[in-house]
């Protein structure tokens, strides 16, 4: 409560430039946000799917495969929302709860092969955060 008073003692010219701020913050994003956005400007490569080529270079340390690129694929019905990245050499691997309910009938692989582990591991099953790729791979979702 104490901490509305000190907001009010900004003014509005003080409170405009915090507003200013978030937004600027807002729109900087995360390392991935820029390749998020033209990943999601992808074109379908089948009927059933929406893809979007991703790489390690537009995420950064956040980047969280050993693979260093390849391309995000969002299936249409009768499989709405399944994400699957599928690296350079053909192979296919699923990336969400949706897809991998399906991957041993589609043939997909299972992501943690590829799946990186971080630098400094608290416990031997950690890896590092796989959602950047799973919201890109939402984002390509034909929308309905």
């Amino acid at each position: 409560m104490a901490e509305i008073p000190r907001l009010a003692a900004l003014g509005s010219g003080g409170i405009a430039v915090i507003a200013v701020i978030a937004v600027i913050a807002g729109a900087a994003g995360s390392p991935g946000s820029k390749r998020l956005s033209s990943a999601a400007n992808g074109t379908p490569t089948t009927t059933k799917s929406s893809a979007g080529r991703v790489a390690e270079s537009d995420f950064g340390k956040g980047w969280p495969l050993t693979v260093t690129a390849g391309t995000l694929d969002c299936h249409k019905p009768p499989y709405p929302g399944a994400v699957t990245f599928k690296t350079d050499d053909g192979t296919v691997y699923w990336l969400n709860g949706t897809a991998g309910d399906i991957a041993a009938k589609q043939g997909w692989r299972d992501i943690r092969p590829i799946w990186a582990k971080p630098r400094h591991q608290l416990f031997a099953s950690q890896r590092k955060d796989i959602g950047v790729l799973i919201d890109a791979g939402l984002k390509l979702c034909p929308r309905g």
